[in-house]
């Protein structure tokens, strides 16, 4: 059995790439794909949190962020909140 967990991110300056003074933009996406050893272990719980029902590529973040002073910013698009939390 093998899983596959293929992330890819990438970030940009808006301002060197098309002068948006102040802003900038984050993709990610997100491939999961492989075997299902949770079937075959036959487990309640499962033994791979890597393991989905539909393997596929997906769009799992997509934002904006604008500087609008010194210490704040305003971010738009979608955002795993789940990131601001990670211990």
């Amino acid at each position: 059995f093998g899983l596959d967990d293929l992330n890819i991110e990438a970030d940009g300056d808006l301002a060197r790439l098309v002068g948006w003074k102040g802003a900038r933009f984050h993709i990610g996406l997100l491939n999961n794909l492989g075997g299902r050893p949770n079937d075959v272990a036959g487990t309640l719980q499962g033994v791979d949190n890597i393991e989905v029902a539909s393997p596929k590529l997906r769009l799992f973040e997509i934002w904006v962020e604008q500087k609008l002073c010194s210490a704040t910013t305003l971010r738009a698009g979608l955002y795993d909140l789940n990131s601001e939390f990670y211990a």
